[in-house]
């Protein structure tokens, strides 16, 4: 089933309101899927970090301040092997 690209903006817009994507990524969405694309996933690129939030290492981040609250990112970081770049949110 094919609907134009206002249509489906109409749609999203009711739907989402004023969270809603823009019409314009609307309109590459619909041509990248007419041309073939399966996926919403981005495509991976060379260079591209490894995600290091795993459901493992939020464990052992929580893990490693709740035995020691007063642990530096610089500590976590050792510890568990991940960068000081990674962000972790609750």
């Amino acid at each position: 089933m094919c609907f134009p690209t206002q249509e489906i903006s109409r749609r999203m817009t009711a739907m989402y309101g004023e969270h809603c994507i823009l019409l314009a990524t609307v309109k590459r969405w619909s041509k990248l899927f007419r041309e073939g694309r399966k996926s919403f996933k981005d495509d991976p690129r060379t260079g591209q970090s490894h995600p290091a939030i795993t459901p493992d290492t939020i464990v052992q981040v929580y893990e490693l301040i709740r035995q020691e609250r007063w642990t530096s990112i610089v500590e976590l970081e050792e510890r568990v092997n991940i960068s000081v770049t990674v962000h972790f949110t609750a």
